[in-house]
């Protein structure tokens, strides 16, 4: 299974596991994966 983990200034800040096909990195309450901070776009990257 695939991880991504979120670092901020070069620290590890939370590690999500991926589950089979596309997961939507964002802002947004229909992201997959959903981060609360103002330099992640509401839809920032598809995986």
């Amino acid at each position: 299974m695939a991880k991504l983990t979120v670092f901020y200034k070069s620290r590890a800040l939370d590690v999500h596991h991926l589950g089979e096909g596309e997961t939507l990195i964002g802002r947004s309450s229909d992201c997959d994966l959903q981060i609360d901070s103002p330099a992640i776009a509401y839809e920032h990257a598809l995986i």
